[in-house]
Formats: C-alpha cells, sequence, structure tokens
C-alpha cells in the first residue's frame, strides 16, 4: 500500500497544475488482482487512490474510467453501485469515464443513449467519452451495411455517434482513441490510414475537430453559422467580443473568393463543408463553419417519397416503402422561404417481433422532434408540430430498435411511405 501511494503522489506532484483531468483508476472492473494484494474492496482503494491525488492537485478533475458499461447491463449495474459506494465512502470522484470501444458498428442508438443517461442519473456525475473507437470487420474494402466499404460505414457512424453525444447534456467530453493507422491500437480503425492519408471518416470528423476550442485564446472558439445554400453571397462578422477580426482565408473546403468580407459561396451539387478562419487584432485565431447546400433541395410545402431521400442507410424499397435496416436513417435536407409554423407528416407503418413494436426517432437540425412506436400494420398518417426559421433544415428518420432473428424469422421491420411538410 505505501509503495502505491509513493508511486501516485510522485506522478500527482510531477504534473501538479499540468494537467486538467486524470484517469486515476482505468477499468476497475477488470482488475481482480489488486484488491487481493492490498486487502481492501475495489471502492476503498478508489477512495484511497482519488484522495491522495486530490489532497495534491486540488484543482485537476479526477475520474474513473471503464470499458462497456455503455454495453453490458450486468457491467453498468456493478459499476454504478461502485461508483456509488466510492463516493459514500467520500472519494472526491469528479467524472465518469466511459471508454466506448466498438466493434464493426454502433450500437442500437436508443439503448445507447438510455444506457449513457442512466449511468449520469444514478450517479450524478458528468460523462466523458474518453476512447472513442469503431474496429473494422476483417474485409473492410468489402461492401458493409449497404455502403460500399467499411470506410464509408465509419463515415456515417462518426457523425451519428457525435450527434448523439453533442444532444446529451451529461456528456461534456469526447476523446478519440488513436490517429493514423500506423499506430493504432486497432488495425484499421484510424482516422488517416498507415500513410497519414484522409480516410472517409475525416469529412465527418475534419469540421467537428474545427469545431471546437483550436488555436486562439479561450475566448475564440468556432462559429457553427449553419446551413447556406450554393450561390449564396455571406457576409462575415468583423468583430467579437470587443476584438477586431481580420485576414479572413479558406481553411478546409473548397476555394472561394473573399471580398470586403463576403463571401461568394460555390455552386455545389452535394453538401459540402466550408472552414473559414480569421486572425483576432491582439493575438488567437477564429473559426467559422459552414455547411454548404445544393440550390434544388425541396422548398416547403413539400411531399417527398422516403425511398427518395438523398442519405440513406443500409435498407432496401419494400412493398412500395422504404425499409430501413440496422438502427440506420434516412435523411433529407429542405428549406423554409419565411420563419412560422409548420406541419411535418410522416405515412409510416411498423412490424412487431420478439416483444417490440418498431420505434423511430424524428430530428430537425440538432432538436428530436418525437420518439414514436409504430404500433400499426398499414400506413397511418402521423403529424408533428414544428417551428421553423427561414432557411435550410436537416430532417432525419432513425429506426431505434431494430431485431431480426434468422434462426425463428422474427424481424422487427418500420415501412416508410412519405413525408409531407406545409404550413399549418
Amino acid at each position: 500500500m505505501n509503495e502505491l501511494r509513493e508511486h501516485i503522489q510522485t506522478v500527482a506532484e510531477r504534473y501538479k497544475g499540468k494537467i486538467k483531468i486524470y484517469d486515476v483508476v482505468n477499468e476497475p472492473l477488470s482488475d481482480e488482482i489488486l484488491p487481493g494484494l492490498l486487502c481492501m474492496d475495489e471502492a476503498q482503494i478508489i477512495k484511497e487512490t482519488f484522495t491522495w491525488v486530490k489532497e495534491i492537485d486540488p484543482q485537476a478533475s479526477l475520474s474513473l474510467n471503464e470499458s462497456g458499461p455503455e454495453k453490458s447491463e450486468e457491467k453498468r449495474e456493478e459499476f454504478i453501485e461502485l461508483v456509488n459506494d466510492a463516493l459514500s465512502m467520500g472519494a472526491p470522484i469528479d467524472l465518469i469515464g466511459i471508454q466506448a470501444h466498438f466493434k464493426e458498428a454502433l450500437p442500437p442508438l436508443e439503448m445507447l443513449r438510455n444506457n449513457i443517461l442512466e449511468i449520469h442519473r444514478r450517479t450524478s456525475l458528468p460523462i466523458y467519452i474518453t476512447e472513442f473507437d469503431i474496429a473494422p470487420p476483417n474485409d473492410p474494402k468489402k461492401p458493409f451495411m449497404g455502403f460500399e466499404d467499411w470506410y464509408h460505414y465509419q463515415m456515417m457512424a462518426y457523425r451519428i455517434a457525435f450527434d448523439l453525444f453533442k444532444k446529451l447534456d451529461s456528456v461534456k467530453m469526447i476523446y478519440m482513441w488513436g490517429f493514423s493507422d500506423k499506430y493504432h491500437w486497432r488495425p484499421g480503425a484510424g482516422l488517416l490510414d498507415s500513410t497519414m492519408k484522409e480516410k472517409p471518416v475525416m469529412e465527418t470528423v475534419g469540421p467537428l475537430l474545427i469545431n471546437s476550442k483550436m488555436g486562439g485564446t479561450d475566448y475564440y472558439d468556432s462559429a457553427y453559422r449553419g446551413f447556406h445554400l450554393g450561390g449564396e453571397e455571406v457576409e462575415l462578422i468583423d468583430s467579437v467580443n470587443s476584438h477586431e477580426l481580420t485576414n479572413w482565408r479558406v481553411f478546409y473546403g473548397p476555394d472561394v473568393e473573399i471580398v470586403d468580407r463576403k463571401v461568394n459561396l460555390p455552386d455545389v451539387s452535394t453538401v459540402t463543408s466550408l472552414v473559414l478562419k480569421a486572425d483576432v487584432i491582439g493575438g488567437g485565431d477564429y473559426y467559422e463553419w459552414y455547411v454548404i447546400l445544393p440550390n434544388d433541395i425541396p422548398t416547403v410545402p413539400f411531399e417527398m417519397e422516403c425511398e427518395d431521400f438523398p442519405e440513406k442507410t443500409l435498407g432496401n424499397e419494400s412493398m412500395g416503402y422504404w425499409n430501413i435496416w440496422g438502427d440506420g436513417y434516412i435523411s433529407t435536407f429542405f428549406k423554409v422561404d419565411e420563419a412560422g409554423e409548420y406541419s411535418l407528416k410522416l405515412l409510416c407503418f411498423g412490424e412487431y417481433a420478439h416483444g417490440e413494436w418498431p420505434k423511430i426517432l424524428l430530428v430537425v437540425d440538432e432538436d428530436d422532434i418525437a420518439t414514436v412506436e409504430l404500433n400499426i400494420t398499414e400506413p397511418e398518417w402521423f403529424e408533428f408540430d414544428l417551428h421553423l426559421e427561414e432557411g435550410a433544415h436537416r430532417l432525419m428518420i432513425f429506426f431505434l430498435n431494430d431485431y431480426y432473428n434468422p434462426d425463428t424469422g422474427e424481424d422487427r421491420n418500420v415501412f416508410l411511405d412519405k413525408v409531407r411538410i406545409e404550413e399549418k
């Protein structure tokens, strides 16, 4: 015990004031040796080790980091009990670290969301995603879940995961585990390949990395300016927090002409990202991120067949409906000419299996509109009220609880016919 305390205190003393967050104890549920050697239970060890670090570096945040509680009910129960036991003993735990290592594909989104929320609710501690990655299958170049290969699925999966994490108030930080395949602990799971070239996933992660505290000072986070249509003009701001900005230039994305703080966005045929960078007079950097959309996206009022949505994960046309597979989604952009109250209508039905009806989640931009249980076997209209601002918006429809058992033939399905958006 004395040797452990001396080691921890030596490390904490050396890095005092330099490290903001310590993983004081990592994977306590996997450690079957230390409690026996020290003749005390895990909660007592956590209490002692966290206290030693906090005494030396009281300004640092201390994390209890574990693998798997967001996926396994048994492990989650055991982990929550351990956390609460340690807290009741006075352990100064500041946050929960969830590693979030996934194999090949994301788990069902509703399950992931609910499990993270449960850990937060029952411990009252903020959640950090500490080691996020998705490992590829044996041959990632083969078609995977409707994508041309696993690398393009990875691009979609990162976007969905980051969208989910960002919407959870309990999740305060996301760390990715590994950067390049050259050094990654899971071969093929990096953002860059072994030659340090960008993989498709960087189309998702690149703007997210930029849209964070990157360079500059604490005052100047990057700004997300929303959706814009190709061929439009954007006027850039000239100051932030009373500091002037100068030297606007392209940081990421297509080349554009910037004259007198005005940008002519390019005509595009597909969705693309543009990140602009400016210098802050007095020191620092400032970034703005745009999503540029084609001019031909539908304008409200409109009706669209779900099988015609421009972005779809794995699925197929079935009986004239679109059938989403594998907890996937469909997505489309649309635009509104005037801010106001609108009606979103969805014609669909479900197929019951394994004790549950299918559930779908409707999202517009960053807002969850509704979670719907499709407990009907013939198509019916579902209607939802929306307040929409003028400009472009994105609609996404997620299948939350897909199920298929090849042995019994049980198959839970969502069948989507059409979407209609119009003024109320």
